[in-house]
């Protein structure tokens, strides 16, 4: 897609689907540019007494319509800002979209090479192998209630605020939930656990880093260390020098360097500099004499996130490896505005829900320098 990545398209069909449903059932357009929710000077109380005015047959009736057309405004808002959000995961996962519970992956490797065959002999047959991987959706979300004087009285932006947080926090989770993978470990983020990877083969003995996977490649240095130089082309070669599940070149091209905050300096003096960043050697003849050329100059794209542990950094090929599996998008559903908390205490309550998850299809496209430990 030229101008939306996936979740963006799905999350802005969605929100195509609830206003044509609204147009039908209420003759009300919200996607008409004059309706701009996100703006300061958009009035909830405003939009309500019009809401009255379009169903004037009694007050039920009229709540009835509110509620839907407050739904689809908070859904607006937070559409808007999920897509907004700043995330960095989209640039080097695989997005897909995902129609089922769980979704299988059993991509193949290259076949077994061809060989020299004399003339009169039989041609060799070659084999090729493939993963069985399977993804699960989890299901994601979480309720926020305003009270209906906030609705009533707001000038001050505070529904449209809280309301694009919605939106916001969905695309925080999904960015740290991809980072979480990436390093592997069962961890934390926001009192919810995040387990290690999901998908590891049987007959895998470490995943999805090892210094021996089977087929004979190699996605990780025997001990974690910073990022250096040194460490950088040790990832490239590895990665160069990559084998799949027979023992076969991958063919990896590296092209994305991930690191953390704290090491977003060195990598950018690594990547950009015009000569080479490394202490000049103090052999005569030998790489790194001062005012040489910097070999790793424009080598890789910079990815810097704030959820990579620190000093952790990874080179790999972006849309390569691990997969980021949407199921539903977020949606932002109204509680029955006539039952409820709604009823008894005036409060409006909106419930987020997503499913998704992410996890390794093929770390082979990777190389994990440091996990944070080191």
């Amino acid at each position: 897609m030229e101008k939306a990545t996936i979740r963006e398209a799905i999350q802005t069909r969605h929100l195509a689907t609830t206003a044509r449903q609204i147009k039908e059932y209420y003759g009300v357009d919200i996607t008409d540019s004059a309706i701009d929710f996100t703006s300061p000077f958009f009035s909830w109380k405003k939009f309500r007494e019009t809401a009255y005015r379009i169903t004037p047959i009694r007050e039920a009736s009229a709540e009835t319509t509110f509620g839907a057309l407050l739904r689809a405004g908070i859904d607006a808002v937070a559409n808007q800002w999920y897509q907004a959000a700043k995330v960095t995961y989209t640039a080097w996962a695989q997005q897909t979209v995902s129609s089922q519970h769980s979704s299988f992956y059993a991509p193949l490797n290259r076949a077994g090479l061809p060989r020299r065959t004399g003339a009169g002999e039989n041609f060799p047959e070659v084999n090729t192998r493939g993963l069985d991987v399977q993804v699960t959706n989890f299901k994601f979300g979480a309720i926020i209630g305003f009270e209906r004087e906030l609705f009533d009285d707001d000038q001050t932006g505070q529904i449209r605020d809280r309301a694009a947080g919605m939106g916001e926090n969905s695309a925080i989770v999904e960015e740290a939930w991809t980072y979480a993978r990436l390093i592997g470990s069962a961890t934390t983020f926001g009192g919810d656990a995040i387990p290690a990877s999901e998908t590891k083969p049987a007959d895998e003995t470490f995943w999805p880093w090892s210094t021996t996977l089977v087929g004979g490649g190699s996605n990780r240095p025997v001990a974690y260390a910073p990022l250096t130089a040194d460490g950088f082309n040790a990832a490239r070669v590895a990665l160069l020098n990559q084998l799949d599940l027979l023992g076969n070149p991958l063919l990896v091209m590296s092209d994305t360097l991930i690191v953390s905050p704290e090491d977003e300096s060195r990598a950018r003096t690594l990547l950009n500099s015009a000569y080479f960043p490394a202490v000049p050697s103090a052999t005569p003849g030998d790489l790194g004499a001062s005012f040489g050329m910097n070999p790793f100059q424009g080598q890789a794209n910079l990815i810097v996130s704030r959820f990579m542990p620190s000093g952790a950094w990874a080179l790999g090929q972006a849309q390569r490896g691990l997969i980021f599996q949407r199921r539903d998008p977020v949606e932002i559903m109204q509680e029955n505005p006539q039952a409820g908390p709604a009823f008894s205490q005036d409060v409006y309550r909106f419930r987020s829900r997503a499913r998704w998850n992410v996890d390794w299809i093929d770390p082979r496209f990777w190389f994990l320098g440091n996990d944070g430990t080191a």
